[in-house]
């Protein structure tokens, strides 16, 4: 029994509920094999249902089972909301080593392409153990690796530097344990990880827009690795692309500030379409709150080309728009997009 992606998707709830059958389990753990996106949805239901577990036991009707998974099947999956950063996190890097665990040493040796000059799929993967050990140290989970620079592109380079004279699977090994430490660490500040605050490359920022931050990296790299190996690039799920897509609409001042676009007293409306969009007004200028005023733009993408555009994937040429009202301060917003990226 094969199903294809939309029939495995309306069967992953019950699936982590232990609620489908022999065929159907099979069916799904042999899609999952090849699916990332399903491998992240059934780290996020599984995360989810896990409070279940401290519920009650009671014994349901006979005929309940049936009538559940009727439903499901015949139902729309139900509209995404935005995870939670800690779960957009756990996805990304899950999505990450899934893509990585099954590549062979010619891959790990296959060069990344134009943003990394010289570098390799391996090289980039010793460079996101690097960046991530920062979150963990910050956590007081510290990995205890070698790297002592705390800014991303010479500690960056060390680590690449030193993962050059080591085994893919010892690569693979650290950047799993780096991330097991951040997971563990999260785990253990509970609903508290929302409102912390940690140092993150000089600045005071919350843990929330840092792993959403750090999981937009993991997603942009992970991407660069399936283009450079042929791989189809997978979007992630509906839920994370609408925490970061919302977290980086909030970083347009800051990007236009960066371009050096003067845009006080100005403001947008950016509508984000497909799975994980949504529509926003801000203002543009960094001193600007007042709420309430009419956009003097509006401006749509599809979500992930515009998360594309964000981490400096997408040419302007090539990021396809449509915007109504002031163009030339459509036009200022398009080219700032990529001015927070780094390395």
């Amino acid at each position: 029994m094969s199903i294809d992606h939309q029939s495995a998707d309306t069967l992953l709830a019950a699936y982590v509920l232990d609620a489908v059958d022999v065929d159907e389990a099979l069916a799904v753990e042999e899609h999952l094999a090849g699916c990332e996106t399903c491998q992240a949805n059934v780290v996020a239901l599984r995360a989810a249902a896990e409070p279940l577990g401290l519920a009650v036991t009671v014994t349901p009707a006979p005929a309940l089972r049936e009538r559940v998974l009727a439903t499901a099947r015949e139902r729309r999956p139900a509209e995404h909301h935005p995870f939670e950063p800690a779960d957009v996190h756990l996805i990304e890097s899950t999505r990450l080593l899934a893509l990585l665990q099954r590549l062979d040493d010619v891959q790990w040796a296959t060069p990344v392409g134009p943003a990394f000059p010289g570098w390799t799929v391996q090289d980039l993967a010793a460079h996101l153990a690097a960046s991530e050990a920062l979150l963990a140290i910050e956590l007081d989970a510290d990995p205890m690796l070698p790297e002592t620079e705390d800014q991303p592109e010479p500690r960056a380079h060390a680590a690449v530097a030193r993962h050059r004279d080591l085994a893919p699977s010892e690569t693979l090994r650290e950047l799993t344990e780096v991330y097991q430490l951040v997971h563990g660490a999260l785990t253990g500040l509970g609903e508290s990880a929302n409102t912390r605050i940690i140092q993150w490359f000089g600045l005071d920022l919350s843990l929330a827009y840092a792993l959403t931050q750090r999981s937009f990296e993991i997603w942009t790299h992970a991407d660069d690795m399936r283009a450079a190996l042929g791989i189809d690039q997978v979007p992630p799920p509906g839920g994370s692309l609408e925490t970061m897509s919302h977290a980086a609409v909030d970083t347009i001042p800051l990007m236009l500030s960066a371009s050096g676009v003067d845009a006080e007293g100005r403001r947008a409306r950016i509508v984000l379409t497909g799975d994980g969009g949504g529509s926003y007004d801000i203002a543009l200028g960094l001193a600007d709150t007042a709420p309430g005023a009419r956009p003097d733009v509006e401006i749509e993408f599809d979500v992930v080309e515009f998360c594309r555009a964000v981490g400096d994937r997408r040419d302007e040429a090539d990021l396809a728009y449509r915007s109504t009202g002031d163009a030339d301060l459509a036009t200022g917003i398009v080219r700032a997009l990529p001015a927070l990226a780094v390395l």
